[in-house]
């Protein structure tokens, strides 16, 4: 049940990975477009059904919880669904990768 493992992670003092974002309060456009894109290729995915799931619960419990001021899903929430998704299932160069797309951006 994502909505009770959510709470239990919030009631340990977690934060939940992958929800909330420094400047945005919004959901991340770039979340959206990859959700797009997962909706449009592979609906079927078991991975990619939890990522929407939380989705639509996680940012209701956030709200409810009261003391997160972006409760909607960054880009993380999303972009491991579509590496995992493509066979990329070594999770260590995640970040890596996130690394190098920030790396590029900022030098474009």
């Amino acid at each position: 049940d994502v909505r009770k493992a959510t709470w239990d992670i919030l009631n340990a003092g977690q934060v939940v990975p992958g929800f909330g974002h420094a400047v945005l309060r919004k959901t991340d456009p770039r979340y959206m477009v990859q959700r797009e894109f997962a909706t449009k290729h592979f609906p079927d995915d078991a991975l990619f059904q939890l990522v929407n799931r939380q989705f639509e619960v996680v940012p209701e419990v956030l709200k409810e919880h009261g003391k997160t001021k972006n409760p909607y899903p960054n880009v993380d929430a999303h972009s491991g669904c579509l590496l995992q998704h493509f066979g990329l299932k070594e999770e260590n160069y995640y970040t890596v990768l996130f690394g190098v797309s920030r790396a590029i951006g900022t030098l474009s």
